[in-house]
């Protein structure tokens, strides 16, 4: 039992080297933004499915970071846009993108697919949060956030009956514990879902 103890306690404290979840979130949030403007300048004919980026969903972290209070991660969307990038436009169009990204810390480029019709490209950022840009029929940006400790000043105790202790995290609307690490799930068996 006791490496396991210190594995928590280490991937803790690698954890509070990173900026909280809540401020990785308002940065993806910008630089999905951003990401957006630089793909509508190269085709004005793009149509945003959504008004802005948005937080899409959140869930707990990967190993080293799974047995980790407070620990999360979230998948932030473009939106998605109606209509593609074309071929000859895509070289402009990724060069923005990683322009954009580099300001933010994004590198370490990943070609997934790049052939006539299709391209998908992923960069990443020093805690291993992923945008990923990818054009076909439509073009999508998304970012697969890594994981960062909840900000414990950002939510404070539920107001909605759900239970003593539980507590909405946000925009995610996921649910969880302090006390027990224990998210939605464990929700839905106090409250007989």
């Amino acid at each position: 039992m006791e490496p396991e103890t210190t594995n928590a306690a280490d991937a803790r404290r690698q954890l509070e080297q990173r900026r909280t979840q809540a401020q990785a979130e308002q940065d993806n949030l910008a630089l999905l933004a951003e990401v957006r403007a630089v793909l509508s300048e190269v085709n004005p004919d793009l149509k945003w499915r959504t008004p802005e980026p948005a937080v899409e969903s959140g869930s707990l972290c990967k190993k080293p970071f799974d047995r980790v209070d407070g620990a999360g991660t979230a998948i932030l969307t473009s939106g998605g846009a109606f209509g593609a990038i074309s071929d000859a436009d895509w070289p402009r169009a990724w060069a923005a993108v990683k322009a954009v990204a580099a300001k933010r810390g994004y590198g370490d480029e990943n070609v997934l697919k790049d052939e006539p019709g299709g391209h998908q490209v992923s960069v990443y950022d020093k805690d291993g949060s992923e945008l990923s840009v990818g054009t076909g029929v439509n073009t999508t940006a998304t970012v697969y956030g890594a994981c960062y400790l909840e900000d414990p000043s950002a939510d404070g105790p539920s107001t909605t009956g759900a239970g003593a202790g539980w507590r909405e995290a946000g925009a995610r609307g996921v649910w969880s514990c302090p006390d027990t690490g224990s998210r939605l799930g464990r929700m839905r068996e106090l409250d007989g879902w």
